[in-house]
């Protein structure tokens, strides 16, 4: 059982290299100026792996992707897709797996909800981009 994030805090002890997560997000549309949601149906949100923290921010690769996420790990810097972390006032906790940072106004904000366990032990992986092959190694 994964403790309950209930703070930003919780949330960075959570978000550790390579838990899953689930992204939403919200917007006003610009010709009707409704709220969306922004969510792919699949999955109901955009799936993305912890590819590398820090104190400040986390660094995400793809969850479905091993050799972008494989990327990402090696070289966040680069080929991270980064969630600086903002100021706690602007978070809220819909549930025990999600944190929801408000934008702008109230119709913007981005979500991040928790879809599996921290792994047990690291995987290490490699990748060779010249000829396109990965190992993984257990």
């Amino acid at each position: 059982m994964n403790p309950p994030i209930d703070s930003l805090a919780a949330f960075k002890r959570a978000a550790s290299p390579g838990t899953v997560w689930i992204m939403r997000s919200a917007y006003l549309a610009q010709t009707t100026l409704d709220p969306k949601v922004w969510a792919p149906a699949a999955t109901g949100g955009m799936r993305k792996k912890v590819a590398h923290r820090q104190s400040n921010a986390i660094a995400f690769g793809s969850a479905d992707h091993d050799a972008a996420f494989i990327l990402a790990s090696a070289n966040p810097r680069k080929h991270g897709s980064w969630l600086w972390f903002p100021k706690a006032a602007r978070c809220s906790f819909p549930d025990a797996d999600t944190i929801r940072i408000a934008g702008a106004d109230e119709h913007h904000w981005i979500e991040y909800r928790r879809v599996t366990d921290p792994p047990a032990a690291p995987v290490l992986q490699s990748f060779n981009p010249q000829t396109n092959e990965e190992s993984h190694v257990q």
